[in-house]
């Protein structure tokens, strides 16, 4: 079934099927590069943390960081983003998830908190490839 618009100049044209996916396409490209922007932040903070003695900003951050990952998961349903995509997200939440316990296991395994930076550059690069991807699904729904 087709619905007619008018558009601005009155002449009637078909409304795009996927009018509703293309904008939550749009939502989940927006939260997926905001993420990317996120994590840079959060390295700027714990640059501040280092050189300056605060980490509040550094403590902050995170939890911004995670409601704006979570909500970009379940925007990826109404926009229909492909499964490969939504599997990398998954694996991006269980990164950043780590990413949280690993710098609690300075008492009993200091090496292991040393993956803390390690572990945040795997959160970037993967941040990267999927704000890239869903950019591109957003610029051609199909």
């Amino acid at each position: 079934m087709t619905t007619i618009v008018a558009t601005p100049a009155g002449a009637a044209r078909p409304a795009p099927a996927f009018a509703a996916a293309s904008r939550a396409s749009a939502a989940v490209a927006m939260l997926a590069c905001a993420s990317v922007a996120l994590v840079v932040l959060q390295v700027f903070a714990a640059g501040i943390g280092v050189f300056e003695g605060s980490f509040t900003l550094h403590r902050i951050v995170p939890l911004v960081l995670g409601a704006v990952l979570v909500a970009g998961l379940v925007a990826m349903r109404p926009a229909r983003t492909p499964r490969g995509i939504v599997r990398d997200q998954v694996v991006l939440i269980g990164l950043f998830l780590v990413q949280g316990l690993i710098i609690h296991l300075v008492t009993v395994a200091p090496i292991v908190t040393s993956l803390h930076p390690v572990n945040a550059m795997l959160i970037f690069m993967a941040g990267v490839s999927i704000a890239r991807r869903t950019v591109a699904v957003a610029r051609d729904p199909r």
